[in-house]
């Protein structure tokens, strides 16, 4: 069966062919769109520029791990594998994105979505939905370092396999955090 691509799909793995082997900053919506035969104006109707692509692009692979570990199993440990997994898989993709790190950077979708994330999940277990200031400190603290970590990660600076990876940030995760993801 031939299985047709969305026009969003399409200018999504436009941007993913051309991210990997040019960086973000040298990438134009001129270029996403040549490089998959649509009109800018098809472009606009999606999103608003580059960056807006990106992070849908991002939120949209990310979704499916999360919704598959979280949503279905409540299994932080296994989503953070496959999650590392995934950015191992596609390094050359991830490390072009890396080397742009003005205003709507990678590392802010990436902040800003596992932010987001442990907080709706968090919220389940609140009746009020307003979360204890300490929680929503360890979430944003964890989540920086994540970022700071992953930056190293990406760049070589950090010799370590993914088995070894995935351990370090499961250790170093604060357990009110990990608390949410147990049953």
């Amino acid at each position: 069966m031939v299985y047709r691509q969305t026009t969003k799909q399409l200018l999504f793995e436009s941007f993913r062919e051309l991210t990997l082997t040019n960086s973000l900053k040298d990438i134009s919506v001129n270029d996403i769109v040549i490089n998959c035969n649509v009109s800018r104006a098809t472009f606009y109707r999606y999103f608003q520029d580059k960056y807006d692509l990106m992070t849908q692009y991002y939120c949209q692979q990310i979704d499916c791990i999360c919704q598959k570990h979280l949503v279905e199993n409540n299994d932080l440990f296994s989503m953070q594998i496959e999650y590392n997994t995934y950015i191992q898989q596609n390094l050359k993709y991830f490390r072009n994105l890396a080397q742009y790190d003005g205003q709507n950077n990678v590392f802010e979708t990436i902040y800003t979505y596992c932010v987001n994330m442990h907080i709706q999940h968090a919220k389940k277990y609140y009746s009020d939905g307003n979360l204890p200031d300490d929680l929503l400190f360890a979430i944003q603290y964890h989540a920086l370092g994540g970022i700071s970590m992953l930056k190293k990660w990406l760049n070589g600076e950090i010799k370590a396999t993914l088995e070894q990876y995935n351990h370090y940030i499961s250790n170093c995760m604060p357990n009110m955090i990990k608390d949410l993801y147990v049953d």
